[in-house]
């Protein structure tokens, strides 16, 4: 497929960056996230940072889960066919691999190495923990119950 190269194209060399692809699996849960962090404005949060901001004031319709997960779900497919057709191969990493503290040093360290930057840590600091509450698993859990049973 032909196409005038974009201005940044003409300048850099896309074959030979490294890419670091992230993705998840189950996007109606990442679809869930990604609207409770919209609508609260909070896109990170740490055990000392978290927010005590009473979820349940926060109101996500089906519909929107249903948009949003369509949504990640063609992001994640042009994001796949942009990386074939380029024929660049990223380091993926799924977000299920970063549940734990263990994971998460693990994965950095593979980071790392696809970068070729040796000179880190030992063992790197985690700050990120999980943000799943008992509020998203009944979204999700409301979800499935409507749409796929």
């Amino acid at each position: 497929m032909y196409r005038e190269k974009h201005i940044v194209e003409k300048f850099i060399d896309f074959k030979k960056v490294k890419c670091i692809w992230l993705r998840r699996e189950n996007k109606i849960k990442q679809a869930i996230s990604l609207l409770k962090a919209a609508k609260r404005n909070c896109f990170h949060e740490t055990n000392e940072t978290r927010k005590d901001d009473n979820l349940n004031k926060i109101k996500i319709t089906n519909d929107e889960i249903i948009y949003n997960t369509f949504e990640l779900t063609a992001q994640d497919m042009s994001w796949g066919h942009y990386f074939q057709e380029n024929q660049i191969n990223p380091l993926t990493i799924w977000y299920k691999e970063l549940e734990t503290e263990v994971q998460q040093k693990n994965i950095l360290k593979k980071v790392l190495r696809f970068l070729r930057i040796h000179d880190t840590p030992v063992d790197p600091k985690i700050w990120s923990v999980r943000q799943d509450t008992e509020w998203d698993k009944d979204l999700y859990n409301q979800i499935i119950k409507t749409y796929l049973c």
